[in-house]
């Protein structure tokens, strides 16, 4: 993905794929809540009344958001950053899963197009208020402090998932802690760590393409930087394996990034091994392999120690 040798949709086309597994129906009603929320906002007679006709804190729209298309454009993006964190998450499948939950809210064909995106948004709040908190850690209780409710919550503050690179405000200090993971990541992906992300005519999202000229306007106007599209291909050749060795890709195809990844074995010594269940490193759970894991990923985890063992065992015959 990073060597820019992948498909551009195939990043979101994963998440779709995933979110269909999780629960049949739920792309076609994201996608029509979406599109049925854009025309929403388009017919409002101002920037202020379509925020408040979708549950948006007026107040909180960053500045660089001057229009109603970027208004709308912001929207989607926000739920496709959801629903991208829901696809890490997805493991194991079941009802359990923020994914599930996500996408029973979308097909609640008893609540109306805003008050789907309304509680959307306000589940999204409350997640990132239980998570500055500790809360959604399993060795944190939280019973002495306040509960988080949606019932706490107005409207939906733009400004905790879109800060304003021109606002004084919008400092590391005044954020959500995970806002510094956020730039953090954002500033990576204007530099080397470059992607092209957009939804195809199959995604759960409205379709739109990603263009480079896009992303280095963006770089520019919040960093002064310039991506570099090929600088893993040029300085480390990414996009070459078969001089590397001792290198094991474990690929959950639930989770996108196996989009970009190595699904095939490059060398006797540069392995892959996919996992059908698989999400985010559902491979690297502390305490895997366990009845909670998947078939797959339960004999992932003696093949993955066994080949290990293998190459550790080579390495110290080679240096005897």
């Amino acid at each position: 993905m990073y060597a820019q040798a992948t498909d551009q949709y195939v990043y979101y086309d994963i998440v779709t794929d995933s979110a269909e597994r999780a629960s049949p129906g739920c792309a076609d009603a994201v996608r029509t809540t979406l599109l049925h929320i854009g025309d929403i906002v388009d017919k409002a007679v101002s920037m202020k009344h379509a925020a408040d006709q979708i549950g948006v804190c007026s107040h909180s729209i960053p500045k660089y958001i001057d229009s109603k298309d970027m208004l709308r454009e912001a929207v989607i993006m926000i739920a496709s950053f959801a629903f991208a964190d829901y696809n890490m998450g997805n493991y194991p499948p079941g009802p359990d899963t923020d994914m599930y939950k996500a996408c029973q809210l979308f097909q609640n064909t008893n609540l109306s197009t805003v008050d789907t995106i309304d509680s959307f948004f306000q589940g999204m709040q409350a997640a990132e208020e239980a998570e500055e908190k500790g809360c959604d850690l399993a060795s944190v209780h939280c019973e002495d402090g306040p509960k988080v409710t949606l019932e706490s919550f107005t409207c939906f503050d733009l400004n905790s998932q879109l800060p304003d690179p021109d606002d004084p405000s919008s400092t590391l200090e005044d954020t959500p802690g995970d806002y510094q993971d956020g730039k953090m990541w954002d500033f990576q992906t204007c530099t080397h760590l470059i992607f092209l992300n957009g939804f195809s005519a199959y995604s759960m999202f409205p379709p739109e393409e990603a263009t480079l000229q896009h992303l280095a306007e963006h770089c520019h106007n919040r960093f002064g930087v310039t991506p570099h599209p090929y600088q893993l291909v040029d300085t480390w050749g990414i996009d070459n394996l078969t001089d590397a060795s001792y290198i094991l890709f474990a690929n959950g195809l639930q989770d996108m990034w196996s989009g970009g990844s190595f699904l095939w074995n490059v060398s006797d010594t540069v392995l892959a091994i996919n996992f059908e269940n698989g999400a985010h490193h559902s491979d690297l759970s502390h305490q895997g392999p366990s009845d909670k894991d998947t078939p797959d990923i339960q004999n992932g985890f003696i093949e993955i120690a066994s080949i290990l063992e293998d190459w550790l065992e080579e390495i110290k015959q080679e240096q005897q």
